[in-house]
């Protein structure tokens, strides 16, 4: 499934490569985003902007490119990104 009400996912020195999945955006309940030190490559997908209720967005130390979304500027809730 699609894990539609997971709050928070903590993947944080585990090596994991790939991307960020566009489908990001349908984990509308995650609270909590932390993929720091691994191996993703690509960019931030604009679909983090889809979680509303996304408060700490840690991506530190891996291969990621580009800017980060300006449509996160419109999370209110978002306090931490990393």
């Amino acid at each position: 499934g699609l894990m539609t009400r997971l709050t928070s996912l903590l993947l944080q020195s585990n090596r994991i490569t790939g991307t960020i999945p566009t489908e990001i955006g349908y984990w509308k309940d995650i609270k909590f985003f932390n993929v720091d030190e691994n191996s993703l490559i690509g960019t931030i997908p604009t679909e983090v902007a889809n979680l509303k209720n996304l408060e700490y967005f840690d991506a530190y130390d891996n291969d990621l490119s580009g800017t980060i979304p300006a449509e996160i500027s419109l999370m209110t809730k978002l306090e931490v990104i990393d």
